[in-house]
């Protein structure tokens, strides 16, 4: 499809499609196709491993209820549905550059996938047990983070550029920083709640793949990424596939082991490692 969606732009030139758009075709339609090929499938691979999960978590709904009975399967389901719908935002934006990881560019198809992206995760820390203060900040960080990226996209566009001040524009250009702080911010969550149902060991180790070593791609990416005459390079392709194959979807796929694992590993988890069940709370 990418192919087929290049080509016309190739061979027309500046009659289908940008300069920028023609470089990036350029490269992707002449690149050894192994690379490519394996950093489209990366992408399709994670609706595989969210079914996986999804499927897991009503599987063993009754075995973590036992001792947790504020776990929702079925927020666990709508919030990883979410990311699912997220990620395909993701894929649509990425088609729109032969998936070459861009330099801090803002799209609408990006900021989809950073709303349900956001929205997935608030719903899966909240699959594990919900709390009115929490579900406010979650809140907040959509509505914030939709604003913020509003006004960062008509800022690149050209919009606004001379209305804002100059903090004001610097906040602008960071806005994926912020809104992956609010990723963190979430993922504390899922840590800090998951921890009573899983054991710190477990809940660390796909924290660690889904946010650490997701993050450590995309900052190697963001040394590689497009710029307007600096030469593309397979880099390029390569770190994308990593950051998607060894973050998103290794934590993912670990999150999937943790729950089938559940009735196995109930036994190994220390007492030390649990919070009393909800019922026995004060």
């Amino acid at each position: 499809m990418q192919l087929s969606l290049n080509t016309p732009c190739i061979r027309e030139g500046g009659r289908q499609c940008t300069p920028e758009y023609q470089e990036l075709a350029t490269f992707f339609n002449g690149h050894d196709p192994f690379l490519p090929v394996l950093l489209i499938l990366a992408h399709a691979l994670p609706f595989l491993v969210l079914g996986l999960v999804i499927n897991e978590g009503f599987q063993k709904s009754d075995d973590i209820k036992r001792n947790h009975s504020q776990f929702n399967p079925v927020k666990l389901a709508l919030g990883m549905a979410s990311i699912g719908a997220g990620l395909g935002f993701e894929i649509g934006w990425h088609v729109t550059t032969s998936f070459y990881y861009p330099s801090n560019e803002f799209h609408l198809l990006n900021w989809a996938f950073w709303f349900f992206f956001l929205l997935g995760s608030a719903l899966w820390a909240d699959s594990f047990r919900t709390t009115r203060l929490m579900d406010a900040v979650f809140a907040t960080i959509l509505m914030l983070s939709s604003v913020l990226y509003a006004v960062a996209t008509f800022s690149q566009d050209g919009f606004l550029v001379t209305r804002l001040s100059s903090p004001v524009q610097g906040v602008v250009s960071s806005a994926k920083i912020v809104l992956s702080a609010g990723v963190l911010v979430e993922f504390g969550a899922i840590v800090w709640r998951g921890r009573t149902i899983f054991g710190w060991k477990d809940v660390l180790i796909m924290t660690l793949l889904i946010v650490v070593v997701n993050l450590l791609f995309i900052f190697l990416l963001d040394g590689v990424a497009y710029e307007p005459g600096v030469e593309l390079t397979s880099l390029n392709y390569f770190y994308h596939f990593a950051h998607d194959i060894l973050g998103t979807e290794a934590g993912l796929l670990y999150f999937w082991y943790m729950l089938r694992k559940y009735p196995g590993s109930r036994s190994e988890i220390s007492e030390s490692e649990h919070e009393p069940p909800e019922e026995q709370k004060v």
